[in-house]
């Protein structure tokens, strides 16, 4: 499957304005609080995280710098796991 230009970039913005909206619609209340702080919500949050810095920022790191790249995974495993304890 190919895209044109045109295509894609109608894609990005879409997907960015998409982005800013959902921002916008639970910064300004207009979506209840418990829903905003639901833990789910934050497991999301982590999931486009990791998985945006996987696709654009480790492989590349893996390939420049070996093994150092898991310094990553370890750094947010930690912070995930003592979580808990910032509360």
């Amino acid at each position: 499957m190919t895209f044109s230009p045109g295509d894609l970039l109608t894609l990005g913005v879409g997907y960015l304005f998409l982005l800013f909206l959902v921002a916008y619609v639970s910064e300004s209340g207009l979506v209840p609080v418990r829903w905003v702080r639901h833990p789910v919500v934050y497991v999301l949050s982590l999931g486009v995280y990791v998985s945006a810095w996987g696709i654009y920022g480790v492989v590349g790191f893996a390939h420049q710098s070996g093994y150092n790249f898991l310094a990553f995974y370890l750094g947010v495993s930690g912070a995930f796991l003592l979580s808990w304890w910032a509360r």
